[in-house]
């Protein structure tokens, strides 16, 4: 669940089914068709009008509020159960990611390239 920072009363919310959309503060709901299985979502602190999905095809980027979304070709390209952004004081966006399995991968580039941060021990 989140909220639009540039739209008042605009929340989005992810859903096995895609992006859900509500417009009035959540007091009704209807989905964006975006093709996507959505498990988490996050705006970019940095950059408000990004938004970053997590996906079951890895992280999208969505530069109009989720309406159109692209893959970015270096995330993890697997199932992703949630995304977080935090702006870095130097400029720019990390964002981290984490598989259901428990696996975590962080981009310090906006999302170009990414590390797996904490690898699945058994």
């Amino acid at each position: 669940l989140a909220a639009d920072p540039l739209v008042a009363d605009r929340w989005l919310a992810a859903a096995a089914t895609g992006l859900l959309e509500s417009r009035d503060g959540g007091r009704t709901w209807r989905a964006l068709d975006t093709g996507l299985r959505v498990y988490g979502l996050v705006f970019d602190p940095a950059v408000p009008e990004r938004l970053y999905l997590a996906t079951d095809s890895g992280v999208w980027l969505s530069q109009d509020g989720g309406r159109r979304a692209v893959r970015l070709v270096g995330s993890p390209q697997r199932i992703l159960a949630a995304v977080d952004a935090v702006a870095l004081p130097q400029g720019g966006t990390w964002l981290v990611a984490v598989a259901p399995n428990g696996d975590v991968y962080g981009s310090r580039d906006g999302g170009r390239t990414w590390s797996l941060l904490v690898p699945r021990t058994v």
